[in-house]
C-alpha cells in the first residue's frame, strides 16, 4: 500500500514571474501547520518542524516533506502555477540508502506511529482552500513572515555557484517576493536570482 503523500493543485494567482517563489514558502508555511495539528489531533508525539530554503520541511532537524512548483507564463505574467506536495508518511526510513537515513526522516519515524493518509490529504486541502485567497489578499506577507520565523538557516555559512563562478557569504534575509538576500565577505547584500547553492552550513549543523 502507499506510505507517503504525493499532492499537486493547480493555482491561478494574480502574480508576476518574479513573485511566483512566495507560494512555494507560503505552501511550506501551510503545510507545517497542518502536520502539527493532524499531530495534535491524532494524540501522536509532538515534532518540531522547521523550513529550508527554498522548499524543504524539517522534521527534528530532518527532510520530511518538499515543495515544488512549475509555471506557465504568458509575457512574464503567471496563468497558473502547479504546486506539488511531497511528504514522508509512513515510510520505514530504515529502508533508505545509510546516506539518505541521515538527512530524511518520515512521520512513522519521529512519532513511532502510522498515520491515516487519507485524513492528512484531506486537512491540506482544506487548509489551503481556506488560506489561499487571504494569502492572495495580504501579497503573502503575513507568510513570508511566518515562514521566516520557522526557518533555522537565516545566517548560514553558504557557497553559491553563479555565472561568475563559486561566492561565498552568509545567508542573511528572505526578501518580499521570497528570494535569499545574502552578504558577501565584503559585505554587499546580494539576491540569489540565478545561480544555485552547492553548500548551505547552519549553526547546528544542518547541511544542503
Amino acid at each position: 500500500s502507499a506510505k507517503n503523500i504525493l499532492l499537486s493543485m493547480v493555482l491561478r494567482p494574480h502574480l508576476q514571474i518574479e513573485h511566483v517563489l512566495k507560494i512555494t514558502l507560503a505552501t511550506a508555511e501551510i503545510v507545517v501547520n497542518v502536520l502539527e495539528q493532524f499531530l495534535k489531533k491524532q494524540n501522536l508525539p509532538e515534532v518540531v518542524f522547521n523550513v529550508k530554503w527554498p522548499n524543504d520541511i524539517l522534521a527534528n532537524g530532518k527532510k520530511i516533506a518538499g515543495i515544488l512548483s512549475e509555471s506557465s507564463l504568458r509575457n512574464k505574467e503567471v496563468i497558473y502555477i502547479v504546486i506539488g506536495i511531497g511528504i514522508n508518511v509512513n515510510q520505514d526510513v530504515q529502508k533508505f540508502s545509510k546516506d539518505v537515513r541521515t538527512k530524511s526522516t518520515s512521520l512513522l519515524a519521529e512519532t513511532g506511529q502510522e498515520s491515516e493518509r487519507e485524513r492528512l490529504i484531506a486537512d491540506l486541502i482544506l487548509q489551503f482552500e481556506k488560506q489561499y485567497h487571504q494569502l492572495e489578499r495580504t501579497s503573502y506577507s503575513e507568510a513570508i513572515s511566518d515562514w521566516k520565523k520557522r526557518c533555522q538557516c537565516i545566517g548560514s555559512q553558504l557557497i553559491i555557484q553563479t555565472h561568475a563562478g563559486e561566492e561565498e557569504g552568509v545567508f542573511f534575509d528572505v526578501s518580499d517576493n521570497g528570494s535569499l538576500l545574502y552578504k558577501t565577505k565584503q559585505g554587499a547584500i546580494k539576491e540569489l536570482v540565478s545561480g544555485s547553492i552547492k553548500r548551505m552550513q547552519t549553526a547546528n549543523g544542518i547541511n544542503g
